[in-house]
């Protein structure tokens, strides 16, 4: 399911990339309550909200004693696996 949030439409394939619009029918209601719900005023109080996370983090005294304590552990992963 493709959701495009810009243009407000929602498209839907199959693994044989044909249009399948029928798997959504059910819940073509929903999708515009689930649109409206990701608005820019959610997303900008999400990033006004993590900034200032990161900033408390980055001030709090007993986070900084801990991180400046932190030993890695000591057995690594023997196999290391590319997420891209």
């Amino acid at each position: 399911m493709c959701v495009n949030l810009v243009n407000r439409t929602v498209e839907v394939f199959d693994c044989g990339g044909k249009k399948n619009n029928k798997a959504v029918e059910a819940f073509v209601v929903l999708i515009p309550q689930i649109v409206k719900a990701v608005n820019d005023e959610n997303i900008q109080e999400a990033r006004h909200k993590i900034a200032f996370d990161l900033w408390e983090a980055a001030n709090d005294e007993a986070l900084q004693y801990r991180m400046s304590t932190f030993k890695p552990p000591k057995r690594a992963p023997e196999k290391t696996v590319e997420l891209f």
